[in-house]
């Protein structure tokens, strides 16, 4: 038994240290790598290695990133299964950023007492008939710069969803409107 204890030691010990320090050299990297799309892929993939040390680091990230890449740290903070990272993302729900905004929803959706403070007014109603408003208010805006709205055709058929209204058509125009 002690032969397979210290055999289990040995693996679990060699698997940590390994793993520690592919951590190390990702986050390494991460401090000198210049292009986004690769520090973007370190920060989603820091969280799947060991949690220690590289909490604080997603910390420090998110106090230095800007654009996409603090909407990908915040996405990678929310991947721990841990209330420690509320404080860190709440902040991010009222972002002008419509991608940290929604990076900071979906981090904490798993969260009951943030659903307690979101205090939506959830109804049924009609998706597409909702999407066809949104795009006929944004067709004049479009049209100025030369571009086409429209819903996709094969759509016939009221999709019922039960959703806080204002708040989808609010996402719904933010999308367009940042698209445009």
């Amino acid at each position: 038994a002690l032969l397979k204890f210290n055999s289990v030691k040995s693996f679990f010990f060699k698997h940590v240290f390994y793993e520690y320090k592919i951590a190390e050299a990702l986050k390494s990297l991460y401090k000198v790598e210049k292009n986004d799309e690769i520090r973007s892929l370190i920060i989603h993939f820091l969280p799947r290695l060991s949690p220690v040390g590289t909490f604080g680091f997603l910390i420090d990230a998110l106090k230095r990133a800007t654009g996409d890449l603090k909407a990908d740290v915040i996405l990678a903070l929310g991947r721990y299964e841990d209330e420690h990272v509320i404080p860190y993302i709440k902040p991010y729900l009222t972002s002008k950023n419509p991608k940290e905004r929604a990076s900071a929803i979906i981090s904490l959706w798993k969260y009951p007492q943030f659903f307690d403070e979101l205090e939506l007014d959830l109804e049924k109603f009609d998706i597409v008939s909702l999407s066809k408003d949104v795009i006929e208010t944004l067709e004049l805006r479009s049209k100025e710069r030369k571009i086409t709205l429209s819903l996709h055709s094969e759509i016939t058929k009221p999709i019922f969803v039960l959703a806080d209204k204002h708040r989808i058509r609010q996402v719904l125009t933010n999308l367009i409107v940042n698209s445009i």
